[in-house]
């Protein structure tokens, strides 16, 4: 299959509002359309409630980190002609695999010349006896979305 690229997306999500503006974002609220919901961790699954139950799995930690979330893509190099349901199944489980300890979402976005979803986890598990989610974590998360690229026989590389 043709190669994908996960790029994480630069900035340090320390702001108040930074769950707010990344869900407005890649769900496209501000358009007269938004795009379908996909989440884990998040019920009933709404926008606002994406942001209120990332916030609250926050509030339940003494010592949050400064991240609010992580912000990441996996971007094709083609159109939606090429795109299968392999690479949404391959979405699905990568976030999935985030879902046992953080919460998470993602959506597909079409408006570019190169398709691609973007995924939102956030820095706390809504399990409290489950660390936050730093760079160290997330580059372990990292190498596991590697393996499972491999499973579904998906070139994948990293940037960022």
């Amino acid at each position: 299959m043709n190669d994908i690229i996960l790029k994480i997306i630069p900035g340090e999500y320390e702001n108040s509002d930074a769950i707010e503006k990344t869900v407005n974002y890649i769900y496209r609220t501000n358009q007269a359309k938004n795009l379908p919901l996909f989440c884990y961790g998040v019920w009933p699954p709404t926008y606002e409630n994406i942001i209120k139950q990332f916030l609250k799995s926050r509030e339940q930690h003494q010592n949050p980190p400064d991240r609010f979330v992580w912000h990441f893509t996996l971007s094709f190099p083609f159109n939606s002609k090429n795109v299968s349901t392999t690479y949404f199944k391959f979405a699905d489980t990568i976030a999935e695999m985030f879902s046992s300890d953080y919460q998470v979402c993602y959506a597909f976005h079409t408006d570019t010349a190169n398709f691609h979803f973007h995924f939102i986890v956030s820095a706390c598990s809504f399990r409290n006896t489950i660390s936050q989610l730093d760079s160290n974590k997330m580059q372990q998360y990292i190498q596991n979305i590697m393996d499972i690229a491999k499973q579904f026989q998906i070139s994948l590389s990293c940037k960022g």
